[in-house]
């Protein structure tokens, strides 16, 4: 059947895209939980200062999750009204890659969080810096994934400064200090 091999192609495609998503959710579930872990430890060391932010900080990350649990496939079906050409696969796999390097980035941050909530009585500023970098990650991540929605619903991609920016991010992220 003509166009059949391609059609087979992209439903793989889909597969892999909700794969790779359902696979992610449940790494940062897991950085969500740490969290939860550290805010508990905190209230039973009656230090009550961040909760408040920390439970803002993980809801955010939630709803994050169920997003990306949920998100429209990347690719396109053969009657799906908006097409993903092959071209536009590039840009949608570097959004994937930038949600993938998301996951070491909360990870760290939330290593960090624990370590300063554990000292938090040498350090006074330790548990904050560490919550501003942890709530900034989390923000980053849900605008990447508002810009994935975006592109797959109206097929406009990122500027190629912010595209440029987003690859070097990535290339950052996952080379090793």
């Amino acid at each position: 059947v003509p166009g059949f091999n391609g059609y087979m192609d992209r439903e793989g495609r889909r597969d892999a895209d909700k794969l790779l998503r359902v696979y992610l959710a449940h790494q940062y579930s897991d950085a969500r939980a740490r969290i939860t872990r550290v805010q508990q430890t905190m209230v039973r060391g009656k230090n009550l200062e961040h909760i408040a932010e920390i439970d803002r900080i993980t809801g955010v990350l939630q709803r994050f999750i169920d997003r990306l649990t949920t998100a429209t496939y990347g690719y396109s079906g053969l009657f799906d009204p908006v097409k993903v050409e092959g071209q536009d696969l590039d840009m949608l796999y570097a959004f994937d890659m930038a949600l993938t390097a998301g996951v070491d980035q909360v990870s760290s941050a939330v290593s960090t969080l624990e370590t300063a909530a554990s000292q938090s009585t040498t350090d006074a500023n330790a548990v904050p810096a560490a919550l501003d970098k942890l709530a900034s990650l989390v923000d980053d991540l849900n605008n990447r994934l508002n810009q994935r929605q975006d592109f797959i619903s109206t097929g406009q991609g990122l500027p190629k400064d912010q595209y440029d920016a987003m690859l070097t991010q990535i290339n950052q992220a996952s080379t090793p200090t």
